[in-house]
């Protein structure tokens, strides 16, 4: 019902003249399209380009594979800024978080043949681990969080074009805007941050919706950085194909989904100190039933402790076949000496 109102609305929208809808009406319209999106697309599957340009030239460019299911992502990347480039081997990795932590580990041809390094990072490492500004959970939702509308006094005006404009203040010094389209069923088709004082500097996010089996998500996004009117940081976004609300097995999002091999290192850097663990049997990590990948990963041994366990596994092979040497050495020396009785034995007689 939501969504057959807010099509009506966007058709009359178009047919008619602009004309100024009362605050209240207008905020309830983005906040009602805002949580529709953001709440009924529950899992994900797609693929897809990323691209991001520094000072206006491509440092990136990606082919992503994914599957996400709130808060939860199963993410390949691609290479092929190295692969055009030709300077050095593609650097392809998978990424898997399930909200607990972000694992990343580099597959392909260039790893086949060496023992394989993940590294596990905080929920929050995005940008360090997948270089987007947001997971693409949260992309395909929008780039306004329905919990705006109850955290900040949001100022509402209709513009000309037929647009829903939205102004708030993140804080003293920090501004936020959107605007709304009709002809998105309502969702955010622009949203910007920005300095309400002192230099001109924020970002840019501007959204292409599309719409499958009635449901709005985001089918592609131009992000930008800049300062003084000048974009330094541009992101390229953008599905080939997306499949909504599709079946997920949430094996998906478990550290047996990045298939490590046994021995291989595990390189913890979360906040804190730095540790190595090493991968042992997969089928026995499988078998523990682990909640989280930060609980699956904290359960392998530390790379000293194997050490150890392997040093201490030396001393007692060798202090074994001392034993075995000095049992060996006894029975022969009696075994001589006996043998030695007998032939005196046999003289004398």
């Amino acid at each position: 019902m939501l969504d057959r109102t807010i099509a009506l609305f966007a058709i009359l929208a178009v047919l008619q003249p602009a004309s100024p809808l009362p605050k209240q009406d207008a905020l309830e319209f983005v906040k009602r399209a805002t949580e529709s999106s953001s709440g009924n697309l529950a899992t994900g599957e797609g693929r897809g380009t990323f691209r991001q340009y520094r000072e206006g030239t491509l440092v990136l460019h990606y082919t992503f594979e994914v599957v996400f299911a709130r808060g939860k992502f199963n993410l390949r990347l691609t290479d092929n800024t190295r692969r055009v480039s030709k300077e050095s081997p593609a650097y392809d990795r998978l990424v898997v978080s399930d909200g607990s932590a972000i694992f990343s580990k580099p597959y392909g041809t260039h790893v086949q043949d060496r023992p394989r390094t993940g590294e596990v990072y905080s929920p929050k490492a995005l940008r360090e681990t997948t270089h987007m500004p947001w997971s693409l959970d949260r992309v395909a939702r929008g780039p306004l969080d329905p919990a705006v509308f109850a955290k900040f006094a949001v100022r509402m005006e209709t513009l000309p074009n037929g647009r829903l404009r939205g102004t708030y203040d993140l804080n003293k010094r920090v501004g936020a805007r959107f605007e709304a389209a009709p002809d998105a069923g309502y969702n955010v088709v622009l949203f910007e941050t920005f300095n309400k004082e002192g230099p001109q500097a924020g970002t840019r996010a501007i959204v292409d919706w599309s719409r499958q089996d009635g449901l709005w998500y985001v089918s592609a996004l131009v992000w930008e950085k800049s300062l003084a009117g000048v974009v330094h940081e541009r992101i390229d976004l953008r599905y080939d194909r997306f499949t909504a609300n599709r079946a997920v097995s949430p094996d998906l999002f478990t550290l047996q989904a990045l298939a490590l091999r046994e021995g291989s290192r595990v390189i913890d850097l979360r906040p804190g100190p730095s540790k190595a663990y090493t991968v042992g049997d997969p089928q026995k990590i499988a078998e523990r039933k682990l909640d989280t990948i930060a609980a699956q990963v904290e359960s392998l041994p530390l790379v000293g402790q194997t050490k150890e366990l392997e040093r201490n596994s030396g001393i007692r092979g060798w202090l074994w076949a001392l034993n075995v040497i000095a049992i060996l050495a006894i029975a022969g020396i009696w075994y001589a000496y006996w043998h030695r009785r007998r032939i005196a034995r046999g003289k004398s007689s």
